[in-house]
């Protein structure tokens, strides 16, 4: 295993590693995976708001989607199916007994 801070390698083990990764050494194995990240690590602010807003596009997109299955799933059902999810929704159809009203009234 390795020690890793900046420009600083050691070589660790199992008795020393906990004791480096306190001081901020990231502890790498064998083949060069992070096994446990140092203590006291800092994101810098560009980075930080780079991710954020990446996030807040990737939930935008997420939610974009769910709605689009959800709208695909609703036209794949049958006239019984609907009235089940209407139902379970507790969305009231009114008077619409064809497919095409009663997907209708779920848009509403």
């Amino acid at each position: 295993m390795k020690a890793v801070k900046g420009n600083k390698v050691y070589i660790v083990d199992e008795t020393t590693k906990q004791n480096y990764a306190k001081v901020g050494f990231d502890i790498y194995d064998d083949n060069d995976n992070v096994i446990e990240y140092g203590a006291g690590k800092k994101v810098d602010y560009n980075k930080y708001a780079e991710l954020k807003a990446e996030n807040s596009e990737l939930k935008t997109e997420n939610e974009k989607l769910k709605a689009e299955i959800e709208t695909l799933k609703i036209n794949s059902m049958t006239v019984d199916q609907l009235k089940a999810y209407a139902a379970e929704h507790e969305i009231d159809l009114g008077d619409a007994t064809t497919k095409d009203a009663i997907i209708a009234k779920l848009g509403e």
